[in-house]
């Protein structure tokens, strides 16, 4: 509900370094990092500034990183290709124009260059078939107000750029034709988030959210021996646009030992494709997406807590207008469809003390209208079979996840968690595609102010339940992926200006892949990293 209706599968929320004013005087600061991993398979360098005052901080980094062949465990040995050259920079400044209102401009730039689609090359016949650009820019300017009223108690202003550009080789073993495609999606965002505290016991977060996308879509044949170039229709049509209009608030409400939180939003999209197969196509669907929560303290370190929350994703433009070929597939336009829509029920328990913490819930996730790919049966392009989407499909998924953090002596602790999730489709009347295995983590770490060392050990079971969208995936081994069991070991010590970190992975050189995944994870290996703060 906070988050948009893109967020039907939940949020992973990432929080970038931030620079700090300094109290007293001008501070000047920076930081090296370097990163080597055994087989080649990782050389990383990354350097930092930070520069703050009173009123003005600022910090900047560049990095360079060199992803060598990913060398699996076992049998599997290199797996070629797939390595890839990654760069990137990011600035971030922040100016304390008053007491009340601070300001924060940032940039964050990333581009990957020739990034290999292994399991590609290696199942189906490709001489080249790699990303060459993977790049994304932000930028955004932030603006934080602290008011008197109860009702404007923060509020926060954002305006931001983002720029996305993914381009794509491929060429089949014997084939002279090179087929180049491009994407590029420009979007540009307005947001304003509110604080309301209109009581002790009761605060709310209201805003608006405003987010425009372009998308440039380009393809070209290239004959190698005579080097001929055909323009072709991109991957999706050519300047599509996308627009994203929302209204939320949010409440929560304490009263004694209960806790209520209570939210609606209301998104309406408008999406525009003029494609050569479906024609000029302009869809408004629009939703109403809730949250409710009800907790309740049975003792002052335990909680217990039922949630209902509703969700919403409209169809988009890779939904409507991708032709070509996507994974083991070949898909051709779709119009006329309709959002997926969710309704989502958790019960879980919390507890909390100083040394200890746990948290177990359980979920159920009703699905509908679920868009999904269907199989036109009969038709074959390019030796792929053909796909259209459909709202064909409800589904539900239901499952568990299990929390636990324990500090057994002082500077020694114990975290670890379980995950489990069972899918299953109502309308095709087998398992929901691409489910999890039950898996899960258990880590252990001694730290004091020098030194740490931690034991990790990490498992899935195999994953048999398959749909038939899992049995056609040639990522997904016949009969299921199969279970494993993963131990990593790490260290780090600090000294003076120095910080030097280590880890051996996979100690039992374990052959295993996460379930979906189009390459297996490394084998037996070693890294070492080195911080230098000046």
């Amino acid at each position: 509900m906070q988050y948009g209706s893109d967020a039907i599968g939940g949020v992973v929320q990432l929080f970038t370094h931030a620079p700090a004013f300094s109290e007293n005087k001008n501070d000047l600061s920076g930081k090296v990092i370097g990163k080597y991993m055994t087989g080649d398979m990782e050389k990383t360098i990354r350097g930092e500034v930070m520069y703050s005052e009173k009123k003005f901080a600022l910090l900047a980094g560049v990095g360079k990183r060199k992803f060598g062949d990913l060398i699996g465990g076992d049998t599997t040995g290199k797996q070629s290709p797939s390595g890839y050259d990654e760069w990137s920079f990011d600035t971030k400044a922040k100016f304390l124009l008053n007491q009340n209102m601070q300001l924060t401009l940032a940039n964050q730039f990333l581009k990957q260059k020739h990034v290999p689609v292994y399991h590609k090359v290696v199942l189906e016949n490709f001489a080249v078939n790699e990303m060459d650009p993977q790049q994304r820019l932000l930028s955004y300017a932030r603006l934080n107000v602290r008011g008197n009223s109860s009702l404007f108690k923060e509020t926060e202003l954002t305006l931001s750029f983002q720029n996305n550009i993914e381009g794509r080789h491929q060429r089949k073993n014997g084939s002279t034709t090179l087929l180049k495609e491009r994407d590029e999606i420009n979007t540009f965002g307005f947001t304003t988030d509110i604080f309301s505290q209109f009581s002790k016991t009761w605060t709310a977060n209201t805003g608006i959210e405003i987010y425009s996308d372009k998308i440039g879509s380009t393809r070209k044949e290239i004959n190698t021996q005579t080097a001929a170039v055909t323009a072709k229709r991109g991957l999706y049509p050519d300047n599509s646009a996308y627009g994203n209009y929302s209204l939320y608030s949010l409440h929560r409400l304490q009263y004694g030992k209960w806790m209520m939180e209570g939210g609606l939003r209301f998104n309406l999209f408008n999406i525009q494709i003029n494609d050569t197969t479906l024609g000029k196509v302009k869809i408004h669907p629009s939703a109403l997406v809730v949250n409710a929560a009800l907790m309740y303290a049975i003792h002052a370190n335990q909680t217990i807590y039922a949630t209902f929350s509703s969700g919403f994703r409209a169809p988009n433009v890779d939904d409507m207008g991708t032709l070509g070929i996507v994974d083991f597939r070949y898909e051709i336009p779709a119009s006329g469809l309709k959002p997926e829509r969710s309704q989502h029920t958790e019960l879980g328990y919390k507890l909390q003390t100083k040394n200890f913490g746990a948290t177990i819930a359980a979920w159920y996730m009703n699905l509908s209208d679920i868009i999904t790919r269907v199989k036109l049966n009969g038709q074959v392009i390019s030796g792929y079979q053909v796909y259209k989407k459909e709202n064909t499909e409800k589904a539900y998924i239901k499952g568990f996840d299990a929390e636990v953090r324990w500090t057994i002596i002082q500077h020694l602790s114990i975290n670890g968690g379980l995950s489990y999730a069972y899918g299953q489709s109502l309308s095709r009347h087998e398992p929901l595609r691409r489910i999890p295995p039950f898996n899960g983590r258990l880590l252990s770490t001694y730290k004091n102010k020098k030194f740490f060392a931690a034991a990790e050990f990490q498992f899935a079971s195999s994953q048999t339940r398959l749909a038939q969208g899992d049995k056609d995936d040639n990522r997904i081994p016949a009969g299921g992926t199969p279970g494993w069991q993963v131990i990593n070991l790490y260290a780090g010590y600090k000294i003076s200006i120095f910080q030097f970190n280590t880890g051996l992975q996979n100690l039992l050189n374990e052959d295993y892949r996460t379930h979906g995944s189009g390459i297996n994870g490394a084998g037996r290996s070693g890294w070492l990293s080195v911080i230098v703060k000046i």
